[in-house]
């Protein structure tokens, strides 16, 4: 195993990514905010279909890698015992797969749906149930899961069985770039687009998630929710992130 060292280009171009974004976010909230919703719904309306599609291709391709000669290849060495329990993997796939998301959005989700559904459908109608529950289903059931294997396995395989000695997006295409990926030109963009998507899904949950936990520290110790507050429970989950990184 190669010696862990920080790629000082990839860091610092991700980091000069995220402040341009993030500076006029700050400097003009509601502006931004009108810029984001619109960029969101041009994207949901014309590109949805695709990520639709993406998914049932997801399911399909998983099946038949699991299903198929190519599901019995181990992660590991030949006759290698598991490093953890069976019901260890289960603690630990729910603990990574249970987000902020999942507990604040998917709860209210339906009845989301259900107020204010799509396409022009009457609000509270039967159609507007089915409506709730068919998007539910998309969103938290199987579909979510098979979006996090399918990058787990293309990371995993090289990494445990090809011995590619370190743990990046980019380590997935070493059957095309080599061993060496993560220096190549495309290798480092897609290492940064990934960095970016996840800088992106967990500022987005922890946005999401710290005026749930601050509303309810406020209720239990009865004092008003403020902004002071929620800053306090970003700052705290953010040390806790990064305690567990390091």
């Amino acid at each position: 195993m190669n010696e862990l060292k920080i790629d000082r280009i990839l860091f610092f171009t991700a980091a000069f990514l995220v402040f341009l974004v993030c500076l006029p976010m700050g400097l003009m909230p509601e502006r931004s905010g009108e810029v984001v919703s619109l960029a969101y719904n041009w994207i949901a309306s014309n590109l949805g279909f695709l990520y639709q599609w993406f998914a049932v291709g997801t399911i399909v391709f998983l099946l038949w890698l699991g299903l198929g000669r190519f599901g019995s290849i181990r992660l590991g060495e030949e006759g290698e015992s598991p490093e953890f329990s069976d019901f260890s993997w289960a603690g630990m796939l729910f603990c990574a797969g249970t987000g902020a998301s999942l507990l604040v959005w998917a709860g209210v989700e339906w009845a989301f749906y259900y107020d204010t559904p799509p396409y022009g459908v009457l609000p509270r109608s039967t159609e507007a149930i089915e409506w709730g529950s068919a998007y539910g289903l998309f969103h938290w059931g199987i579909i979510a899961w098979c979006f996090y294997a399918l990058p787990t396995v293309a990371i995993a395989y090289p990494f445990y069985v090809k011995k590619i000695p370190y743990l990046r997006a980019s380590t997935a295409l070493h059957s095309l770039l080599g061993p060496n990926a993560r220096n190549s030109a495309l290798g480092r963009i897609v290492d940064l687009a990934c960095m970016i998507a996840l800088l992106g899904g967990a500022g987005s949950s922890l946005s999401m998630i710290a005026p749930t936990i601050a509303a309810t520290i406020a209720n239990l110790v009865s004092i008003d929710t403020s902004f002071v507050l929620e800053l306090i429970v970003i700052l705290v989950c953010i040390a806790l992130f990064s305690l567990s990184v390091y």
